[in-house]
């Protein structure tokens, strides 16, 4: 059987085609030849080309895929343009089949001085819905402006086993905008709604952002449902106004579980992590957020992680005193901790230069503290927060 492939230029008039050649701004909608490509594609699988070229889409291109095929949307060298008449996603993927793929490669979105599009793709109830390398040049754009956004589909829609987006992934993306003086940031640059689960986000540069990535509940079918088993790694995010990640808590509801924030470069953000709820506490779910290895440039990163209602987080993040934000590191640990060292070997509690001390280096254990006073050798013991070196009873006396 041959390979199948099919290019939008196969679908397009000289005319046209010679208008995405010109190297200037597009002036003629090609949105008619990129839904008879994808029909020619969609049910039997294959690669749809999008070829290097300036491409305007005065319509919405819908990508509803119904059978159980994989498809690669191969752009590489191409730039979409939205027209004034598309308000919504510049390209909206609506329902998928269980573990097949559809990747979408190599796209550039040129959404720069468009202030109607409200981002550049939405992926409704999709399964393993792959967006690489894609990129994003804008300013000037809605308040309301997501990069990409995954939320459930209505149950009902044709193709759909599952309405709720699982599997996917976002991986080697970037936004920007050409220059400084430009106005204007997107809301995130990933928006998920919803059950959004086992998504990955790797590798990605993100600026000019509200928000990196961006956790909602959702509303529609699957109310309070929000995204769980997320890992977020090694993504670069930079000129962030708000967080790199936020993840919004409903009171009296669960909150996340199995989300893994690691290895990720933060610079000029007030946050790593944002963890916002409008009042009351979030219930904590089965395995706490957990933050590790990540970077945040000095004097640029505000707080580390914003948690208003305490909900549970483990983080393991190093900072020698002084520099960038503190770190309120933790372990939530469900059973025993069996902690087994060498002969000769030991646990060490103390602060940077090796000592320990009422306020640094020292023990907490059920509300109580446990330090030693430096200046005369005692072990003490205090319930609360002591004032001084030797504010507590003594426990213990060096020999």
């Amino acid at each position: 059987m041959p390979f199948n492939c099919v290019s939008v230029a196969d679908f397009m008039t000289p005319t046209e085609i010679a208008d995405t050649q010109s190297g200037a701004d597009p002036t003629l909608d090609v949105s008619g030849a990129f839904d008879d490509a994808w029909a020619a594609i969609k049910d039997q699988g294959g690669t749809l080309i999008i070829p290097p070229g300036r491409y305007l889409l005065n319509a919405q291109w819908v990508l509803v895929k119904e059978e159980p095929v994989n498809i690669l949307i191969y752009g590489w060298g191409a730039r979409l343009y939205a027209g004034a008449s598309v308000t919504g996603k510049a390209i909206s993927v609506r329902s998928s089949s269980n573990e097949y793929q559809l990747d979408i490669e190599g796209l550039v979105f040129d959404h720069r001085g468009n202030g109607t599009v409200a981002g550049s793709i939405e992926v409704l109830g999709g399964h393993c819905v792959h967006i690489k390398r894609c990129n994003l040049e804008f300013h000037s754009v809605r308040a309301d402006y997501d990069f990409v956004t995954f939320a459930s589909i209505a149950p009902g829609q044709p193709g759909v086993d599952d309405y709720n987006s699982f599997w996917c992934r976002v991986e080697h993306c970037g936004t920007r905008k050409r220059s400084g003086s430009e106005t204007g940031e997107a809301r995130s640059f990933i928006r998920m709604i919803g059950a959004v689960n086992r998504f990955k986000a790797v590798g990605n540069l993100v600026t000019h952002c509200k928000v990196g990535v961006l956790a909602e509940p959702e509303t529609g079918p699957n109310s309070y449902a929000i995204a769980n088993g997320v890992v977020i790694e090694g993504n670069n995010f930079e000129v962030l106004s708000e967080a790199a990640v936020r993840i919004q808590l409903l009171d009296d509801q669960y909150g996340p579980t199995g989300w893994r924030i690691v290895f990720n470069d933060i610079e000029r953000a007030s946050a790593l992590l944002d963890l916002p709820i409008v009042s009351g506490n979030a219930f904590p779910h089965s395995q706490p957020p957990l933050l590790f290895g990540n970077y945040g440039t000095t004097g640029s990163v505000t707080d580390w992680v914003v948690n208003p209602s305490g909900y549970p987080v483990s983080t393991f993040e190093t900072r020698f005193p002084g520099f960038g934000p503190a770190v309120e590191n933790s372990f939530w640990q469900g059973g025993s901790l069996d902690l087994r060292f060498p002969t000769g070997s030991h646990l060490r509690l103390a602060n940077s230069s090796g000592s320990s001390g009422y306020n640094v280096g020292h023990l907490d254990l059920g509300g109580y503290r446990i330090w030693v006073n430096t200046g005369n050798g005692k072990a003490y013991i205090r319930s609360g927060q002591p004032s001084s070196a030797s504010d507590g009873t003594i426990i213990g006396t060096q020999s």
